[in-house]
């Protein structure tokens, strides 16, 4: 959490760190006052999503459908990082054949977004030297959860969001 200092894209997936990432949340605030776009994702507008750059209010059991139509999206543009997928993971084709039927319309349509909420993420996403991810628990709360938040991480190796300060994925940091 703290490598949030060096990062240039902070997104906040399925958790609320005002109420359950106290020590975090102050960062991520920094952050986005010095530059860092902060993209909050949750069905609920929390206070993290007040002070975000971009909300996306997801439909309650969609995440999964954002994610692959953002893995979608980054294969259309070329944005994928096959260096770092080729290195460090197995059946990114298979993956990415499975979201290619997500259109970021269709996706849009079914997760109650504007398709310009899914194509600005994924820009913000390819702009990103540095992305963050912190996911919750929010997005597994549903029959399609463990997919979900599956999807979401998979969106962090496809863009090879890895190995340098600021990059990566925050969850759980408690010891537990």
């Amino acid at each position: 959490p703290t490598d949030v200092a060096q990062s240039d894209l902070i997104v906040v997936w399925g958790a609320n760190p005002t109420v359950s990432n106290s020590h975090l949340a102050p960062r991520i605030e920094a952050r986005g006052r010095e530059g860092a776009k902060v993209v909050v994702i949750d069905p609920r507008r929390t206070p993290a999503a007040d002070r975000a750059s971009r909300f996306l209010p997801v439909r309650p059991g969609t995440d999964v459908v954002l994610a692959m139509a953002a893995a979608a999206e980054l294969e259309r543009r070329g944005a994928v990082d096959r260096a770092f997928v080729d290195e460090h993971a197995e059946g990114v084709d298979e993956y990415l054949a499975a979201c290619a039927e997500w259109t970021v319309e269709r996706a849009a349509d079914l997760c109650g977004l504007e398709p310009g909420d899914i194509t600005g993420f994924a820009d913000d996403l390819v702009a990103a030297e540095a992305p963050l991810l912190r996911v919750g628990w929010g997005m597994e709360r549903n029959r399609n959860g463990g997919s979900a938040h599956r999807a979401a991480l998979s969106l962090w190796v496809l863009a090879g969001a890895f190995g340098r300060p600021g990059a990566g994925v925050v969850g759980s940091t408690s010891p537990n």
